[in-house]
């Protein structure tokens, strides 16, 4: 069983959500008014990266959080 983290964009969503001062239940309503379902315990889970993002869930917490696809990824 793989028990490494489950994706690499976590640690970021985390970051700018601070940034821009909002809960983790503020995030989880701006995506849902895109028409997303994550709950506020999915976005904990992908901020401890225990969770995969799907791709139209990382497009929808890049709207939320103002910011572009790129920004969510780590540079290598």
């Amino acid at each position: 069983m793989n028990t490494g983290p489950k994706n690499i964009i976590g640690p970021r969503v985390r970051r700018l959500r601070r940034v821009a001062g909002m809960t983790i239940e503020q995030l989880a309503k701006m995506v849902a008014a895109q028409g997303g379902d994550l709950c506020a315990s999915d976005l904990r889970k992908i901020e401890r990266r225990e969770r995969r993002v799907k791709d139209h869930e990382v497009l929808r917490l890049a709207n939320a959080l103002g910011v572009d696809l790129e920004t969510l990824f780590p540079k290598r």
